[in-house]
């Protein structure tokens, strides 16, 4: 509602303090909502690695016995596949993992700082213009005057 409140005021009124307040505050929402999108993928990947690795030492046990049996084709390939599945080292990709959630938690952090911003400038213009706090009843305000609403 915040967004919705700073906009029909923008319309209206020119304040460049509140705008710029606004363009940080949307900024840091859809770097973190781009970033946790991001996290969630690689969360994905990571369990992916995890399943490839554990079906890679499932072939790895079983290959051996069925190559003295019968030609496998492409035998070496899959056991060479499979040794650089073994000695890939998934530790940076964790470690990955974990600095991008550190960023998105400072991000978060400084996101919640400039809403707390923008909800004091709009707490105060409320104030101002119907001598209360109360946000909800600001924005029907807005709604009903936004076309004659200058300040």
């Amino acid at each position: 509602m915040l967004v919705m409140i700073a906009e029909l005021i923008l319309m209206n009124e020119k304040d460049d303090e509140l705008k710029d307040i606004l363009k940080e505050y949307l900024q840091l929402r859809d770097e973190i909502s781009y970033l946790e999108d991001i996290l969630d993928n690689l969360y994905k990947i990571n369990v992916s690695i995890s399943e490839i690795k554990r079906h890679s030492n499932i072939i790895k046990n079983i290959l051996p016995n069925i190559s003295k049996s019968t030609d496998i084709p492409d035998y070496h390939n899959i056991v060479n596949f499979i040794d650089c599945i073994d000695k890939y080292n998934f530790k940076n990709f964790e470690e990955h993992i974990i600095k991008l959630s550190g960023e998105i938690e400072s991000l978060k952090d400084k996101f919640k700082k400039k809403e707390k911003e923008l909800e004091n400038i709009l707490l105060k213009k409320s104030i101002r213009d119907i001598g209360t706090g109360n946000l909800e009843k600001y924005f029907e305000y807005l709604k009903r005057h936004r076309d004659n609403y200058q300040v």
